[in-house]
């Protein structure tokens, strides 16, 4: 995806993941193409300053592959944590109310 967005917005054919975006005459202006066409398909994931930091192909889809890994960790916790009140609930071992007040706290 990283690929074909920068072969788009610099006219390369050929590049390596490891060639810098900048060295390979990117600017503020296509780095600003990148950023909205990256953020049409994957909103919210990146910013701008994202974009400078990781400015090699290689780094930008580790920095995406990373971050998609701790959300879904993140997402894998708390449904674990959503299954462990429903039966906590069930069981009878909290009341609604306490259920409640501990669902509060995950947010």
């Amino acid at each position: 995806m990283v690929a074909t967005i920068w072969k788009e917005v610099l006219g390369y054919d050929t590049f390596s993941i490891h060639d810098s975006f900048f060295d390979m005459g990117g600017d503020s202006l296509k780095i600003r193409s990148v950023y909205f066409h990256i953020e049409k398909l994957l909103p919210g994931k990146i910013t701008i300053v994202d974009l400078f930091t990781y400015s090699t192909i290689f780094q930008l889809a580790k920095f995406l592959d990373d971050n998609n890994n701790e959300k879904i960790n993140k997402t894998n916790k708390l449904s674990d944590e959503l299954h462990n009140l429903v039966t906590d609930l069930k069981d009878g071992k909290q009341s609604l109310e306490e259920i409640i007040e501990r669902y509060n706290h995950l947010q």
